[in-house]
């Protein structure tokens, strides 16, 4: 019930024509019915979709830049956060493994499911390597990370990851999965 509301109030955000001023508490009561329905912690599903929104700021600046001008970017950037917020709540609302099941049944491809599934699984080891490394680096150093220090430890984590996704790979070619 949670993953079909969740779809029927994502779809009418995005899918209902941006007409000034008169539609801009759509995506925002959109997103509170979502709340109120889901029964989701608020903060909690704040500070996930905070991680999403320089993604939404991406689209308010692209619209901006690209020429729409007017309350067209200002709406983008509200239709996007509403949906990523929904998205943060069905995520503290709904166990992964009925959103799984729901995608099943809805017939979606295989390979989506899989890719889906992975980088669910695989985004835990990620922050917890990003907390390790960040813990490290606050035990080596009095002063606050810097601009250098943070690159240094977003490469590292890069390669890092890029060395965990070939054993991934390397696992799942010999237990017979085709590449």
């Amino acid at each position: 019930m949670k993953i079909k509301l969740y779809l029927a109030l994502s779809a009418a955000v995005l899918l209902v024509p941006w007409a000034g001023n008169l539609l801009w508490g759509i995506p925002a009561a959109a997103a509170l019915l979502y709340w109120k329905f889901s029964g989701a912690a608020f903060f909690p599903a704040v500070r996930r979709a905070a991680a999403a929104l320089p993604f939404a700021l991406l689209i308010f600046i692209s619209n901006s830049l690209s020429g729409f001008s007017g309350a067209a970017p200002w709406g983008a950037l509200l239709k996007s956060a509403s949906v990523i917020f929904m998205t943060a709540l069905l995520f503290c609302a709904v166990p992964f493994s009925e959103i799984v099941s729901f995608l099943k049944a809805l017939r979606a491809p295989v390979v989506f499911i899989s890719v889906f599934s992975f980088m669910y699984r695989y985004f835990f080891s990620l922050k917890d390597d990003i907390s390790s490394k960040l813990k490290a680096l606050k035990a080596r150093s009095r002063r606050p990370p810097g601009r250098r220090e943070l690159s240094s430890l977003a490469s590292a984590l890069l390669l890092r990851s890029f060395e965990r996704a070939d054993r991934v790979r390397a696992a799942m070619l010999a237990r017979g999965w085709e590449a």
